[in-house]
């Protein structure tokens, strides 16, 4: 066995930074004993302390420090407990079996940490996947809202018109033949004083309103529909006589609930209240004994104050009590 100084472990375990399993094969290929003589753990601790107790002499410099750093380093043996018919080769090889297994249990919990990363890693991802999917479906859904409405009216009108044109070919076929239908005009309005629009055109303006049309709207789709089937149409409401007819159908609209109110004891308020792009709007609703659900008002209001809500919450039903007693008032003269 080679001898070693304090000198020489100092060096090495500066260089190794006092890593425990490269500093015991470094001093022991230097000393040229096997590792497996050698105990690893206290052989790294009396290295710390050699080094250590160097560098605190080595401040003061002097005839102390040259001395300890020339004294020999004796390596920490292993010690055996020695059983019965049992060779020390055995229990080295023991030993090196179990530093070989706690090797491996150690490779094997960092895999598994990396995996268990890995796999926190992938979920955050397929989280964040969902959200923006959430956020672009939702966009999609407020937008196609207005189109799916459209596309289901005219779908309605086309087969109501559909309907007509089928019983007027029948009727013409009976009497003077067929002919065609570029020459039919649809007439839309009654021939009383002032000439007021049909019932069925109001019917079509009220269903387009309802369904949150824009007034601007309606006239040119309803044109667009009639001449799939090659009828024209003379006049149609403007948009200030379709605003009038959306004042019209919020009249009758607050008569039915009224009525409603008076052949139902039993009834539940609801409110409602949400802010959109700034907006706060305020709804209030209810719900009568036969299962009915009401929609009394809906209104842009300030703030989301209670007093705010009780204040328009009263104003809504004063409006309902109004316009019932101005279209009683009119049906009696």
């Amino acid at each position: 066995m080679a001898k070693i100084t304090n000198k020489i472990v100092k060096e090495i375990y500066d260089r190794l930074n006092g890593n425990v399993k490269k500093l015991h094969v470094a001093l022991c290929d230097v000393a040229g004993v096997h590792i497996d003589t050698v105990n690893a753990y206290s052989l790294q601790i009396k290295a710390r302390r050699v080094a250590h107790f160097m560098k605190t002499l080595g401040y003061h410099g002097g005839e102390r420090f040259i001395t300890y750093s020339l004294r020999q380093f004796k390596l920490p043996k292993l010690v055996l407990s020695k059983l019965p018919n049992t060779c020390i080769t055995g229990d080295i090889k023991h030993n090196s079996q179990e530093r070989i297994i706690l090797n491996l249990e150690r490779q094997i919990r960092n895999w598994r940490n990396k995996w268990r990363n890995l796999n926190v890693s992938k979920i955050n991802q397929k989280l964040s996947a969902s959200l923006v999917l959430s956020a672009d479906y939702n966009n999609n859904v407020e937008k196609g809202v207005q189109c799916n409405t459209l596309k289901g009216l005219i779908s309605d009108l086309h087969s109501e018109i559909d309907n007509l044109h089928s019983e007027l070919n029948s009727d013409e076929n009976q009497n003077i033949g067929i002919e065609t239908i570029t020459d039919k005009q649809l007439s839309v309005r009654l021939s009383e004083k002032g000439k007021p629009y049909d019932e069925n055109i109001r019917k079509v303006y009220y269903e387009f309103l309802s369904r949150n049309i824009g007034l601007q709207h309606i006239q040119p789709i309803i044109r667009t529909v009639l001449s799939l089937v090659n009828y024209e149409i003379n006049e149609l409401p403007s948009v200030s006589t379709a605003s009038k007819m959306m004042h019209e159908l919020g009249s009758v609209s607050r008569h039915h609930i009224e009525d409603e109110f008076k052949n139902d004891k039993n009834l539940t308020m609801h409110r409602d209240a949400t802010t959109k792009k700034g907006r706060h709007i305020y709804g209030v609703g209810y719900s009568t004994e036969s299962g009915k659900i009401l929609t009394a008002g809906v209104r842009e209001v300030s703030d989301g104050k209670a007093e705010t809500y009780v204040k328009n919450t009263k104003e809504i039903l004063n409006d309902i009590s109004e316009s019932t007693n101005f279209l009683e008032k009119h049906q009696t003269l």
